[in-house]
C-alpha cells in the first residue's frame, strides 16, 4: 500500500486528471522576487505586500509563499523562487495537474531520504512530510481507534451560538484531509501499548482486523 493519485484527490482536492506537462510551464519568470537576505518570511511579506487592490505581482508573491511554506515545504524553511513557475501558472489561471506535481515531489523526497539513510547521512526536514503523515493517519485509523469520519469533528474558524444558546466551536469533517488532521485524542483511545503496536506494525505488518484496503468507503457520507 502506498500513496496514489486517488489519495491526492481525496486528501487535498488538487487536480490530477489534466495531462499538461509540468516542464512546459518552466519558462522565464514574469516577475523578479528577492528571497535572499530578506529576513525570512516576515521580511518577504513586508517587502511584497502592497496597499489597495491586489496586483498580479502581489498575487504571485502570495501564491509563491503558499506553495513553498505550506504545500511543498522546501528544505530552506524560508522564501525561495523554486516554485515560481507554478505560482505564475496558478496566477494566470493555467490548467495543470498540481496534484501530480505534489505526489511526484513527495516520492522524490522519499527517494532522497532513503539514499541518505542507506549511507548514514543526515536527513533534512524539508519536503511535504505533512502529506505522508496525513495519509498514514488514514491508514492506521483503526489501529489508534479513531472515531468514524461521520463522527469526527473539526475546529470552526469562528465559534457559533446554537439556538439553545450553547457555543459551538467544532463542526463535522467535510473532507478526508480534515478528518486525518484531527487530533488522535478527539474520541480516540491512544495508550502507550497502542503506540508501541502502531510502530511495530510497520515492521511486522498490521493485524487483519485493522487493515484497510480502501480508505474512502465512507466518502458518500461527506455531504458538503
Amino acid at each position: 500500500m502506498t500513496l496514489t493519485l486517488i489519495d491526492i484527490i481525496m486528501i487535498t482536492g488538487l487536480d490530477v486528471t489534466l495531462s499538461a506537462n509540468p516542464m512546459s510551464m518552466n519558462t522565464k519568470n514574469q516577475f523578479d522576487f528577492k528571497t535572499k537576505s530578506i529576513e525570512g518570511w516576515s521580511g518577504y511579506v513586508a517587502t511584497y505586500m502592497g496597499k489597495g487592490p491586489v496586483t498580479p505581482r502581489e498575487h504571485v508573491a502570495f501564491l509563491l509563499m503558499w506553495l513553498e511554506k505550506f504545500l511543498f515545504c522546501g528544505s530552506s524553511c524560508g522564501p525561495t523562487t523554486n516554485w515560481q513557475f507554478v505560482a505564475e501558472a496558478l496566477g494566470s489561471k493555467k490548467q495543470f495537474p498540481l496534484g501530480k506535481i505534489l505526489l511526484g515531489y513527495l516520492y522524490q523526497m522519499l527517494n532522497n531520504v532513503s539514499a541518505k539513510i542507506a549511507i548514514g547521512s543526515i536527513v533534512g526536514a524539508g519536503g511535504p512530510w505533512w502529506l505522508l503523515q496525513t495519509w498514514l493517519n488514514l491508514v492506521v485509523m483503526k489501529v489508534v481507534n479513531r472515531p468514524s469520519i461521520t463522527e469526527a469533528e473539526f475546529p470552526r474558524l469562528e465559534p457559533i451560538v446554537e439556538d439553545d444558546g450553547e457555543e459551538c466551536t467544532h463542526r463535522r469533517c467535510m473532507s478526508y484531509g480534515e478528518y486525518a488532521s484531527t487530533p488522535t485524542d478527539a474520541g480516540a483511545k491512544l495508550s502507550a501499548e497502542l503506540l508501541k503496536d502502531w510502530f511495530c506494525s510497520f515492521y511486522e505488518g498490521f493485524q487483519k482486523d485493522v487493515r484497510l484496503w480502501f480508505l474512502y468507503e465512507d466518502s458518500a457520507d461527506l455531504e458538503l
